[in-house]
């Protein structure tokens, strides 16, 4: 899962994608719930084997709202830098996960999606959806004699 969805970005060799894969398997159980097309990993890595070395992972959820998610780490180790980004950015989709989905609230969780409202112009012009319409008729009836 992780293979198909990571794009290396600079600093890593195409060599070395199965062993990045490989150290951020545990991110695919979290990234599971998602549709093919809705997650990008993007990693990347500056000044290798410097002082400064950084490595940058980005996750790019395609849902509503839409997120990036960005994890770093300065480790000097390689292997302890791409845990670190891991464990981080399995804690930020674990983060955004609930905050989107209701989890103690199965009605919520398991509501159905409402159907497209039909917008229409009304009679001073402005649009409303024609279920919101109301008829310009006079009502009747005693009691509605006195509003009229």
């Amino acid at each position: 899962m992780i293979v198909e969805r990571l794009r290396l970005s600079t600093g890593f060799a195409a060599s070395e994608r199965d062993w990045v894969a490989e150290r951020l398997a545990a991110l695919g159980s979290r990234l599971r719930s998602f549709q093919d097309g809705q997650v990008e990993l993007e990693i990347g890595l500056k000044d290798r084997h410097g002082t400064g070395q950084q490595v940058t992972l980005e996750c790019r959820l395609h849902r509503l709202p839409h997120l990036h998610l960005v994890a770093t780490s300065s480790a000097q180790d390689l292997s302890v830098a791409l845990n670190e980004v891991r464990n981080d950015m399995i804690r930020q989709v674990d983060h955004a996960k609930t905050r989107a989905e209701p989890r103690n609230n199965r009605a919520l969780r398991n509501a159905p999606i409402l159907p497209e409202l039909d917008w229409a112009a009304g009679e001073d012009g402005q649009s409303m959806p024609s279920t919101m319409r109301k008829s310009r008729s006079k009502p009747s009836g005693r009691a509605a004699s006195a509003f009229w």
